[in-house]
């Protein structure tokens, strides 16, 4: 790569992983080789315009009010470190890091599934931070948070 030009790299798949590489990888081998591909728009970086992203900027960066419903959860910011926050169906809030102690992501929140997922290798958590399935083996450490 250091002689190269140019570099051609797809990412962020999330848990989509097996099937947008492989949509990914017939593309990049059609833009190398010259052909047209009819997933060439979805794939392009200026595919969002700036106005149409406000709220990127902000992404994963927490720092959001603490307002959570029944049975939702929520990545929140306190004192500077990211933390995966569950409110059970009773009232009781639990937080745990949401630093995947696979490789070190920041999980999200599955509402359909009720689990904190890794978008890097797909390990999933439960409302508790108790590994699912891997490849995570530990689960996400608790911690205290102030409401």
């Amino acid at each position: 790569m250091p002689k190269s030009k140019r570099v051609l790299v797809t990412t962020g798949y999330s848990a989509w992983g097996m099937t947008t590489s492989l949509v990914s990888a017939k593309l990049l081998s059609d833009l190398i080789t010259g052909k047209k591909n009819e997933w060439e728009s979805l794939y392009s970086p200026s595919r969002i315009k700036k106005a149409n992203n406000k709220n990127v900027p902000r992404a994963g960066k927490g720092g959001e009010k603490m307002d959570l419903k029944p049975n939702e959860g929520k990545i929140v910011e306190e004192n500077g470190e990211k933390l995966a926050v569950y409110k059970d169906e009773s009232g009781k809030v639990t937080a745990v890091s949401a630093i995947c102690t696979h490789m070190g992501c920041t999980v999200g929140w599955n509402n359909k599934d009720k689990t904190w997922d890794c978008p890097c290798h797909g390990s999933r958590y439960d409302k508790t931070g108790k590994v699912i399935h891997g490849p995570a083996v530990k689960n996400l450490s608790k911690k205290e948070i102030e409401l």
